[in-house]
């Protein structure tokens, strides 16, 4: 049944049943068994055995004093066995907690009603879940109140959340998989361009300013084709070192998230023109696999300000406070509305890293204001931030 759906069922149900608080009394009390209204009565008993939904009547203990055939249906008792029980009989013990405090808020008159999921345990020991209504009905004269029950069957609709939450946490787990994977590849081709092809290629930079050094005396034209090969080597060799250092940041391995970020705003402005304001603290303490986190967000946000936001200045602040750490990535560019666009794949990475340590991304933008980006981890003790992750 659907929420809106229960919430319709449940109230007219139950303003029905509140107006026959006073015949069910009657009816249960043999003394006044003959001034009972016997359609009300007859109302009472096509409410009552509908097969909707489970319903009892209990006293302020909970003790069981009647309950309809859908209810025994449910819990797999007869309905003999039923009112022999209390109603906790029935009752998963570990879901109770919350059941029994509210219970005791309803006896002391504290309030009239409450809702709530939980558990219960069939005759048959199985467990189904339900979603329970209780509302106290007003007394007869100097008759002690009782208590109405309703419980709607809500089973599937429990184990299809539990299939989809175990879905969703498999896909979160395979995600950082996938994170990992590709951050131990980045740092594989980052060495490879390094260490390899980078050296490589400067030895052949050296060779080729010997040979030039020991060339006979050419012409103007041919020395200045020689020179432009030269420069477009040298041009070759600092992109090759940028694009390593771009996979995999040494600085932040080696000198922490703090120098890292600082490197990362000083390339952004040499090669856009855009001015940042660094506010960054130090927050050495953190691990590095939260520091890698926060660096690869920062690297995919200041990229998107460069490319797409027509930004002429930006901020990047790096702070901790309240068991918070939180890096913000502020720009002053053309900005979007998040309600209408659809998030990129960089906006999509940044949001999968920040789950697979259990933090959480915020966008504020609006078209024409520029955009912020919020990333935010949380920690329970100071020596959290070294086990976040």
């Amino acid at each position: 049944m659907e929420k809106t759906s229960w919430r319709a069922f449940r109230k007219h149900f139950v303003g029905r049943f509140r107006n026959l608080g006073h015949t069910i009394g009657m009816a249960l009390t043999p003394n006044r068994l003959l001034h009972a209204n016997r359609i009300l009565e007859q109302q009472f008993r096509n409410l009552f055995e509908q097969p909707l939904i489970g319903m009892a009547f209990e006293d302020i203990n909970g003790k069981l004093l009647q309950v309809n055939t859908e209810l025994c249906t449910m819990l797999g008792y007869t309905k003999s066995e039923m009112l022999t029980m209390s109603c906790d009989e029935f009752a998963n013990p570990e879901d109770s907690a919350d059941d029994w405090v509210l219970f005791q808020e309803l006896r002391s008159g504290l309030r009239d009603d409450y809702h709530i999921e939980k558990a219960y345990l069939r005759k048959d020991g199985t467990k189904i879940w339900g979603r329970l209504h209780i509302c106290r009905l007003k007394p007869i004269g100097d008759e002690h109140p009782m208590v109405l029950a309703m419980v709607e069957d809500i089973t599937k609709r429990k184990e299809a959340e539990q299939k989809l939450n175990a879905a969703q946490s498999s896909l979160h787990e395979l995600t950082a998989r996938l994170i990992q994977a590709q951050e131990d590849e980045r740092r594989r081709l980052a060495r490879e361009l390094h260490d390899d092809i980078g050296q490589r290629l400067s030895m052949l930079m050296i060779d080729l300013e010997h040979i030039n050094c020991h060339l006979p005396v050419i012409s103007g034209a041919q020395f200045g084709d020689l020179a432009g090969a030269l420069q477009r080597m040298d041009e070759l060799i600092s992109d090759v070192h940028q694009l390593s250092h771009h996979l995999h940041s040494s600085k932040l391995q080696y000198l922490g998230l703090k120098a890292a970020l600082r490197e990362l705003c000083q390339q952004l402005t040499s090669q856009h023109g855009i001015e940042i304001r660094q506010e960054l603290e130090n927050l050495g303490d953190l691990s590095p696999e939260v520091q890698l986190c926060l660096y690869r967000v920062a690297q995919e946000a200041l990229s998107n300000v460069a490319k797409h936001s027509g930004s002429t200045r930006a901020v990047v602040r790096l702070t901790a406070a309240d068991n918070i750490a939180r890096l913000e990535v502020e720009d002053n560019g053309v900005g979007f509305d998040p309600a209408v666009s659809a998030p990129g794949m960089g906006l999509a990475s940044m949001r999968e890293r920040l789950r697979s340590i259990r933090g959480e991304l915020e966008i504020m933008s609006q078209t024409g204001e520029g955009t912020r980006i919020v990333a935010i981890v949380r920690y329970d003790h100071e020596d959290d931030l070294t086990r976040v992750a």
